[in-house]
């Protein structure tokens, strides 16, 4: 598994548990700074890792997948509710994968 899917893969599941579905007008946000709280170490204390993380953002955005709005003067983050699907689809593949091959990212 990429280093970037599994940035991917942590961001919607944190979002997800956190309940963040619909963004500003719901109240359903988070600040960006929470979004990296409890990751793997592998991608908050490795160069290739943060890198890793910004290239998910962005690819999620591009995606639809998540929505970012400033806010306060701070980036907020939330999952696209017309995307559930996809989103859950690509969250519950991820699942498996993770189950099955703990520790075993590509560090390249």
């Amino acid at each position: 598994m990429e280093l970037k899917d599994l940035a991917i893969y942590h961001i919607i599941k944190k979002l997800d548990r956190m309940g963040k579905w619909g963004g500003l007008d719901t109240g359903q946000h988070t600040e960006e700074r929470n979004l990296i709280k409890g990751m793997p170490d592998i991608l908050i204390r490795s160069k290739k890792g943060k890198k890793s993380i910004e290239k998910a953002k962005k690819e999620l955005e591009n995606k639809g997948w998540i929505i970012k709005r400033k806010k306060t003067g701070e980036w907020h983050y939330w999952l696209n509710l017309s995307k559930e699907k996809e989103i859950l689809e690509f969250k519950n593949k991820m699942n498996r994968l993770e189950n099955n091959n703990k520790n075993n990212y590509d560090l390249e």
